[in-house]
């Protein structure tokens, strides 16, 4: 790939969901996506509070390394899958 990693900033309950875990409440599809492309990681979190003017809500910033998938199937075939369940 062009890239080793890519940095991002979300809000953090997305954010969370991106790095949530199986079994967890914020486990879905979203997490699912990233985490069958990616390695992520938090980097920090930012507080509402350091943007003017401040929005309402946190953010948190994601570090994103690129792996290759860990599942021997087309994309496409395996998302529509887990969408449908």
């Amino acid at each position: 790939l062009p890239f080793s990693s890519i940095v991002i900033m979300v809000q953090k309950e997305v954010g969370l969901r991106m790095l949530a875990q199986p079994g967890t409440q914020d486990f879905g599809v979203l997490s699912l996506a990233v985490q069958y492309y990616s390695q992520g990681s938090l980097v920090c979190q930012v507080p509402r509070t350091v943007f003017i003017p401040a929005p309402s809500v946190d953010s948190v910033v994601l570090e994103l390394k690129p792996r290759p998938p860990q599942v021997d199937a087309p994309a496409d075939q395996l998302f529509t899958v887990i969408r449908a369940s």
